[in-house]
């Protein structure tokens, strides 16, 4: 099973270590498009 990390384009998810941290445990990153705050609105639903 994968694991999906989704979130916005905030510095504390884009910096190396953070990246890093999720290869690390096998996560896959997944981020909003630039100026689209409705692009989390199907994850943050759950």
């Amino acid at each position: 099973m994968d694991l999906l990390f989704h979130s916005d384009r905030g510095v504390q998810y884009s910096c190396g270590r953070f990246r890093e941290e999720l290869a690390a445990i096998g996560a896959i990153q997944s981020k909003s498009r630039r100026g689209n705050c409705w692009d989390k609105a199907v994850a943050e639903s759950l």
